[in-house]
């Protein structure tokens, strides 16, 4: 019984230990994080934009871009843009994607559409359209 009493004394005080170790490891990273540095809209490329897109989309060394749009969200300390792409692969299928992130980082490139002409530009154009609403602007503002 007394050696139960202290298996469970030293089991209690090892989680405790465990469990401060992993609240100050908590703190040592909130008080020691960089914050993201703040960009001009220039530091947005669009040739990288494309570059990327091009990859994700499958996009042939012929395709034409039907339309493209950067838009931005700067307020606060948000410092965002979303770069968009229609483009027409020339064998009857169409694609649009999507890069995003802060602006001066690497962005992330995502698939919208791929298929025919009506239906890829149709989701292309709800997905600027939701984003406009939600107070990105196009670059062409700042």
């Amino acid at each position: 019984m007394i050696l139960g009493a202290i298996r469970s004394h030293f089991l209690e005080t090892d989680m405790n230990r465990i469990l401060i170790a992993k609240e100050l490891l908590k703190v040592a990273k909130l008080l020691t994080a960089i914050p993201m540095e703040f960009h001009d809209v220039s530091a947005i490329d669009e040739r990288e934009n494309i570059m990327g897109l091009k990859h994700v989309l499958g996009l042939p060394g012929g395709f034409k871009v039907v339309d493209k749009q950067t838009l931005v969200f700067q307020e606060g300390t948000s410092n965002k843009f979303h770069f968009f792409l229609l483009a027409d692969k020339g064998d009857g299928t169409w694609a649009a994607g999507n890069a995003t992130g802060r602006i001066g980082y690497r962005p992330i490139a995502r698939v919208i559409s791929v298929g025919d002409k009506n239906t890829v530009s149709r989701a292309y154009y709800i997905h600027v359209a939701k984003k406009k609403a939600k107070g990105y602007k196009p670059i062409s503002q700042f």
